[in-house]
This record gives C-alpha cells, structure tokens and sequence, in this order.
C-alpha cells in the first residue's frame, strides 16, 4: 500500500511539473502562437497522421511517420501540412520559428553574385534582414529567374532568438533529448528529415508528450 501511494504521490508531482512547464512553455511563446501551434498540432493528427494511418493511435502514427522517414519509405512528401496552409493569420508563429527569404537579386559586376535576405524577427518584436551571398556563374542554359524563384523558398531557423526556440530551451533543461536537438538545430540549422527521425526512435521518446509532438509538427510542417 505504502509503495502505491509513492507511486500515485509521484505521478501527481510529475504531471504537475509538467504542467507548470507547459504553461511557461506557452507563456513565452504567447497566446496567439500558442494556440496556432496547438491548431497545428491537432490538425496534423486527427487529417494527416489518421489518413495515413488509420489503423493506428496517434502515439503509434508519430513513430511509424518517423519509422517510415528514417527508412526512405515515405511517399507522401506532397500531403504533409505547410505553415501557410494553417490558420496563422493572427499569429507570428512561422517567424519565430523559421527566417524566409524576402529579397533576391543577381549583381552582374565585376565578380557576379547572387544575394539574397532573410527576414528575422528579433527580440523586440520588429523584423530585421540579413543579407547573404554566393558567386554567379552565367550560365545560358540555365534561366535567370528559375534561380531566382527557387531562392525564394529558401529559409533557415530563427535560433535563438525566435520565441519557439526559446520558449524550449527555457522550459525543457532537464529533457536530454530536447536539449540535444537545440544544440544540434544551433549548430548545423535545420535538421534532415532522415537524421531527426532517426535521433528521435533512437531516444525511444514519449509520443504523447506536449513538447515531442510540437517538435515534430513544426519539423515536418516547414
């Protein structure tokens, strides 16, 4: 009996520490991204992993979606969420996880280049660019405004100064495995489908955690 009412005291002191994390966890993120993100994440489960898989729960479809991505055997790229596709609209949360490309031109001096600028929300809420730049090489066959275009598409996370990316290092210190993926997302950027679904079967993770799902949804989702 004794050993049950630890065990019973323990889950309650868990759940309540997760619940106070969770809490700072949409506290620093806001209200409006928090409820976007939580949007995501429904959505994402109950249109996308349930068509996908409809035989399973939604713990049992995250690990075969990262089972199916670690193994080369995704085939439904196309069909996964997009930001855009959500509604965001009154919301910052795809900035402050993400910086996009907003600028792109081709410099055709004395040593060409194409330059491109991200566009970052920083710390005080206003947006700011950063430009970026590769040597151009004029190539005849290959059309100016295609590479243009698909420069365009291009983004990178916004760490550390994105309210996502914060709002996981603050709450999530005691989590290895979070903290691992914050380190690496701040060393090398975005991680590759395939090394991300790999870490994280590796991690034998908790499928119905608030923060794992979050993780994986805005992974997959840009």
């Amino acid at each position: 009996m004794k050993n049950l009412i630890a065990f019973i005291l323990l889950l309650i002191v868990f759940s309540c520490s997760n619940r106070e994390e969770v809490l700072e966890f949409e506290k620093i993120l806001g209200i409006e991204n928090s409820q976007a993100l939580t949007l995501m994440v429904s959505n994402f489960e109950n249109e996308f992993l349930k068509t996908e898989y409809p035989n399973l729960t939604s713990e049992q479809a995250y690990e075969r979606l990262l089972t199916d991505m670690r193994d080369n055997k995704f085939q439904s790229w196309n069909k996964l969420p997009k930001f855009d596709e959500t509604d965001l609209k009154q919301s910052q949360l795809k900035f402050e996880i993400n910086a996009y490309v907003d600028s792109v031109w081709i410099e055709t001096n004395e040593n060409p280049r194409i330059v491109w600028q991200y566009n970052f929300l920083g710390n005080n809420g206003t947006f700011y660019k950063k430009d970026y730049w590769s040597s151009y090489n004029k190539n005849p066959s290959v059309n100016k405004d295609s590479i243009i275009e698909d420069r365009y598409t291009w983004f990178v996370i916004n760490y550390p100064e994105g309210r996502y990316w914060k709002a996981l290092s603050k709450t999530c210190q005691k989590d290895k495995f979070i903290m691992d993926y914050l380190n690496f997302s701040n060393s090398f950027g975005r991680i590759p489908f395939e090394i991300m679904a790999s870490r994280m079967l590796s991690a034998n993770l908790d499928y119905s955690d608030f923060f794992i799902k979050r993780i994986i949804v805005t992974r997959v989702s840009s």
